[in-house]
């Protein structure tokens, strides 16, 4: 009787972390880490923006920071045509369990002004990316645009509960820039 229970013990301490490895590893694995600069364009229409993703240590969360350089303009300008400029672009992403990334970005139309330049709309992206090979992602995009009014409490993102002036859905095609 000791025998067998030392037999189901050992069985248990060899076979219980093997199990759990074994569920474990049915998930994809995710190489990708949210860094390097890259190049995202929407596949036929002429927008494109240039981002780099600052990683924190993990490299599973990143700060983003880049320009919007074509396109947006053209289709903002019948609802705010007295944006001359655009701000850089910030954000977020984090890559969930899944794989998927989420992210989070924003940036300003701006007025040359006197004495001041002024913000005459607030543009806010998010949505989740997808690695679909080396050093490429696909992404689904929600552009928002919104007043500057709709940030009555001043900290620079709209409100919540605002509603936008304008929503464009988009799908990008992310490169990696290559050493």
């Amino acid at each position: 009787m000791k025998l067998a229970w030392k037999r189901i013990t050992l069985a248990g301490v060899v076979l219980l972390p093997l199990a759990i490895g074994i569920g474990a590893s049915n998930r994809e694995p995710i190489d990708l880490k949210l860094e390097g600069a890259w190049i995202a364009k929407v596949p036929g229409a002429p927008v494109q923006w240039s981002y780099t993703l600052s990683p924190d240590p993990s490299g599973r969360r990143a700060s983003l920071f880049g320009y919007i350089e074509v396109g947006i303009k053209t289709a903002v300008y019948g609802y705010f045509a007295d944006s001359e400029y655009q701000s850089p672009l910030i954000g977020e992403a984090v890559i969930g369990n899944d794989g998927t990334i989420v992210f989070n970005s924003i940036w300003y139309g701006i007025k040359n002004g006197s004495p001041f330049n002024e913000i005459v709309y607030i543009g806010m992206n998010s949505g989740h990316m997808r690695p679909v090979g080396p050093g490429r992602m696909e992404g689904t995009h929600n552009l928002t645009f919104y007043h500057p009014d709709s940030d009555q409490d001043g900290d620079g993102i709209p409100d919540p509960g605002a509603v936008p002036v304008l929503s464009i859905p988009a799908v990008s095609l992310d490169t990696r820039l290559p050493l």
